[in-house]
């Protein structure tokens, strides 16, 4: 390791005594009001009286508090910054490899944006390894199981560490996120919600109790147990849902989740069967009626899954507006969470540059590495065609 190298980590370490600089700020402007004072009536005073050594002494006291002060105040954050800093090294890192990866997913990461350029200059389209360049609201969406759960941990249990600021922008992400995942849970419900209230399954009680307590309870307790056993374990699954990448976007297959959805929903056409005639809504609605009660469990059944399917495609554009904007606001939320990490040392520097990354010039060593390999793919490529 260089000197340099060594200088900057330990300007970095160094810098975490200074952070916040609210209450050292308060301390200089403290000290210099009390010093201005004391030297103007200084000013006034004869030189060696009574009254000016008096002066004297509060002079060199103010002054040698402030310097103890200030000691101790940078002691106590450089404590306190290297704790947060261990405590919070997943978040930060969430945070950071969003940044990153939400420009890859745009396409505006430093390796894509010279691919682009030499395209451009030699004429010469790339067919290899094509991925679909997303959206802000794509690249949140695609993010969310990974950043999610290491986010409501930081906000649960790690409030101590975070500023005002960065707990209210989680409180805020986290909100939307629990919209989302009511959307979910929705979508899952329907198909399983008339099996888990009507038909629970009261023999998986006795895995959880003792057999003989099981045989007493009253039929009816037996059955309420059971049931909410039944949806809690869809609990289960919406979270299983909302943790995994690969069930989410397949679950979610045949739902918009973009900028385009934002775009494109027109909430009057939410409103389109208040305008129907009677006989309209009277066939929308054949299945829905006292018939239920008449029907075999069957019929009813299959008549109530068709209804379901139908309210759940009348509802596609709804849900994917919703959950569009929530992964926007998540992304803002996101966005302003940044500002306040950037502030932070020794992990500002890192995340400045991935949240700029899309802005930088494609100068420097690594650029012409890149632009030089790039250029020789594309020749490469040229020569055997």
């Amino acid at each position: 390791m260089n000197f340099q190298t060594k200088a900057k980590l330990a300007w970095q370490h160094l810098a975490l005594a200074f952070y916040p600089m609210t209450t050292l700020y308060a301390c200089i402007v403290g000290m210099v009001l009390v010093n201005v004072i004391l030297i103007a009536f200084m000013c006034f005073a004869d030189k060696g009286s009574f009254f000016y050594n008096i002066l004297f002494a509060l002079f060199t006291g103010a002054a040698a508090s402030f310097f103890v002060t200030v000691i101790v105040e940078m002691t106590n954050n450089y404590k306190r910054n290297m704790l947060a800093w261990h405590e919070l090294q997943e978040y930060y890192t969430v945070v950071i490899d969003y940044e990153a990866m939400k420009h890859i997913l745009m396409g505006n990461s430093l390796s894509q944006r010279i691919k682009k350029e030499v395209q451009a200059e030699m004429n010469c389209l790339d067919d290899e390894e094509i991925m679909e360049e997303c959206d802000l609201v794509q690249a949140t969406w695609k993010q969310l199981p990974e950043i999610m759960p290491v986010l409501r941990e930081t906000f649960s249990e790690k409030k101590a560490f975070l500023t005002d600021e960065e707990i209210f922008n989680l409180r805020t992400i986290i909100s939307y996120y629990d919209e989302i995942r009511d959307e979910i849970k929705t979508r899952i419900e329907w198909p399983l919600l008339h099996n888990s209230v009507n038909h629970p399954d009261t023999k998986y009680l006795k895995i959880m109790y003792p057999k003989n307590i099981v045989q007493d309870f009253p039929k009816w307790m037996r059955k309420i147990i059971a049931e909410n056993e039944s949806l809690a374990a869809i609990d289960r699954i919406t979270d299983a849902v909302m943790k995994d990448e690969i069930l989410l976007t397949q679950y979610m297959d045949n739902y918009d989740i973009s900028q385009q959805a934002i775009d494109n929903y027109n909430p009057a056409d939410d409103n389109e069967g208040d305008n129907k005639s009677e006989e309209d809504l009277e066939t929308d609605n054949e299945y829905i009626g006292d018939d239920f009660e008449e029907e075999d469990e069957e019929t009813f059944k299959k008549k109530r899954e068709d209804v379901d399917r139908q309210l759940e495609k009348s509802m596609v554009p709804f849900v994917s507006w919703h959950i569009s904007t929530c992964c926007l606001e998540i992304a803002q939320s996101i966005e302003e969470l940044e500002v306040n990490i950037k502030k932070k040392p020794y992990v500002g520097m890192r995340l400045e540059w991935n949240k700029n990354i899309s802005h930088k010039k494609l100068e420097g060593p690594i650029a012409d590495i890149l632009y030089k390999n790039a250029r020789e793919k594309f020749e490469k490529r040229k020569g055997n065609a």
